[in-house]
């Protein structure tokens, strides 16, 4: 009897049941719902909308293909403000700054969102917040995923200035506002459902005081080091 080759068959058995166990499909998508319509829903309850992806049970991968989804609108929507309406310093340097985009929009961005989503959980804690890691990723990776139309939405803005002749001001740095404003919104709208709050303009001010405290200490580290 071959039982170096029974245990063989039992693991292979094993590894085959773990993997129908992983979900490979989106349930929503299993239902008829296409993406367009959850981001419309997302629009007009975020808070609902990602109950009801958290609800699903959605696999890595694809929270993994929304938050690299967004990454694509994102830098598209930048790269186009960039070459339509190309800030004065950039100048000739303009390809350098188009290649930083990507390892930006792809590699940063989406680490980002790992990192913001452990940061929500140990942030929350003290709070009273009880969503997990997991939970909070979802609400994360939702959120960047329903405000980059917003993105693109600023870049397009900024191509009909141009067109118009209006490019100068405030109409030319649209995408620069506009959809780090919208992602702010949608993820303190997530995690407040995702934690199990109550209010979410608490956690957009908690948010808020977070972004402004680390973007001053990111300043102040830049002058002393300049100095």
């Amino acid at each position: 009897m071959d039982k170096g080759g029974s245990r063989r068959t039992g693991a292979s058995a094993e590894r085959r049941f773990l993997l129908d166990r992983i979900p490979d499909e989106d349930p929503d998508l299993r239902s008829g719902r296409s993406y367009a319509d959850r981001v419309l829903d997302a629009w007009a309850d975020m808070r609902w909308s990602t109950r009801s992806l958290i609800e699903s049970r959605p696999s890595e991968g694809r929270l993994l293909f929304l938050a690299l989804l967004s990454d694509v609108i994102f830098f598209l929507s930048r790269s186009l403000s960039l070459v339509v309406a190309p800030p004065a310093e950039i100048g000739a340097r303009l390809p350098d700054y188009v290649g930083f985009g990507i390892v930006l929009a792809f590699l940063v961005r989406t680490s980002f969102f790992y990192v913001a989503a452990a940061a929500a959980v140990i942030v929350s804690r003290p709070f009273g917040g009880r969503g997990s890691w997991y939970e909070t990723r979802c609400a994360v990776f939702w959120a960047a995923f329903v405000s980059a139309p917003v993105e693109a939405l600023g870049a397009a803005v900024t191509g009909v200035a141009v067109w118009a002749g209006m490019a100068e001001g405030w109409l030319a740095e649209t995408p620069y506002f506009l959809g780090p404003i919208a992602f702010g919104f949608f993820l303190s709208a997530g995690v407040a459902e995702a934690q199990g709050f109550r209010y979410t303009y608490r956690v957009m001010a908690v948010t808020a005081v977070l972004v402004v405290g680390l973007a001053a200490g990111a300043l102040l580290l830049a002058g002393m080091q300049g100095a």
